[in-house]
């Protein structure tokens, strides 16, 4: 479905370009570099550590830093498979490529056409392989997959390699992101710990989001300081209002997203009773006076917990998770009814509460 309209809004011109030099035909190019050549300029790249700048400007450098460094590889990448398309590291450079693309790129839908192509040609071994992974992991990031299309990439790419780590992590971002059923989302993580219970980067997560899907039907202690005010709230003064609380980090990328689809929110159903509770967990960078200046220039006024417990991370604390963003949606007597690690998929539960839909 999506991967056939993604082949025709980019062309049909994809293998071409993974086979033939840009620029011209094969014979008007220079003689291909040597695949030692490509490697040790692929290898070299080297990606910025995390910034200590949590500014804006500084967080829009840190993120030039890494698209320049990603750009380098994503094109060495292509290179090497246009100059030696047997060579051994073909499927890990490419697999490289496909995820930047993917994650620092921003460019998700070409590598569903590419790989697309590329599966439909034959391509078969290890490079099949890589690309099928490649196509789970850009369905979950285009915006325009429906949900199904996304678990079917990610089911062809584990029936392809069981034992691939990717697996889990995939199946982790299905249940985190792209489903609203709670008991999908359980069995998912379930499975995750039954079939990759030493992949960290799968099964921690499985384990943190069933805490948190555990806490539904509780309800959630809150009790806390608001840095804006300087007044102590706590779960009472919110009874009689379903509310919507909000574990954030920053302001930039996809917690400035986030934060804005809060704010979107709180506009539209705060007259209509909708109590929103920030957390935020700012650890070192600038404390709570960086913090109140922030919201104050985004003209966000609702209640604010500062997170920041030395030594250790907040968030692993209070709220068990070791991610954000984080959203619980809390009925009126303070019950959670929903979480889920997308402000967006609460905003329909939100509209029920309030009959507001």
């Amino acid at each position: 479905m999506f991967a056939a309209c993604a082949g025709r809004a980019l062309g049909q011109g994809l293998l071409f370009l993974l086979a033939v030099p840009a620029g011209g035909s094969p014979a008007a190019q220079e003689e291909p570099r040597p695949a030692a050549k490509i490697l040790a300029e692929f290898d070299a790249v080297r990606f910025p550590g995390m910034s200590a700048d949590a500014s804006e400007d500084g967080a829009r450098r840190f993120k030039q830093e890494i698209e320049v460094a990603a750009r380098v590889q994503v094109d060495l990448a292509l290179e090497l498979h246009r100059a030696h398309p047997e060579h051994a590291r073909v499927p890990e450079a490419m697999a490289a490529r496909w995820a930047l693309m993917s994650n620092a790129l921003g460019r998700a839908n070409e590598v569903l056409a590419e790989v697309e192509e590329l599966l439909a040609a034959g391509s078969g071994g290890r490079l099949g392989t890589a690309a099928l992974f490649a196509r789970a992991r850009a369905g979950l990031v285009a915006e325009d997959v429906p949900a199904e299309e996304k678990r079917a990439f990610v089911e062809e790419a584990i029936a392809r390699d069981p034992g691939d780590p990717l697996g889990g992590v995939h199946l982790i971002a299905v249940a985190k992101y792209h489903t609203q059923d709670v008991e999908e989302m359980r069995a998912l993580c379930e499975r995750v710990l039954a079939e990759w219970p030493d992949e960290a980067y799968a099964s921690a997560p499985a384990r943190g989001f069933l805490v948190q899907l555990d806490r539904i039907g509780k309800p959630l202690p809150l009790e806390f300081r608001d840095v804006l005010s300087g007044e102590t709230i706590d779960a009472a003064d919110l009874r009689g209002h379903p509310v919507l609380v909000h574990l954030w980090s920053g302001f930039h990328g996809e917690m400035g997203g986030e934060l804005e689809r809060v704010r979107q929110l709180h506009a539209a159903l705060g007259p209509r009773g909708l109590k929103v509770v920030g957390v935020h967990l700012w650890g070192d960078a600038g404390g709570e006076e960086a913090l109140k200046a922030a919201l104050a220039a985004r003209g966000i006024a609702w209640p604010q917990c500062c997170e920041a417990a030395a030594g250790q991370e907040p968030w692993e604390g209070r709220f068990r998770t070791g991610e954000v963003p984080l959203c619980f949606l809390l009925d009126e007597a303070g019950v959670v009814r929903s979480v889920s690690y997308r402000v967006r998929n609460l905003v329909p539960a939100a509209h029920r509460m309030l009959g507001a839909v």
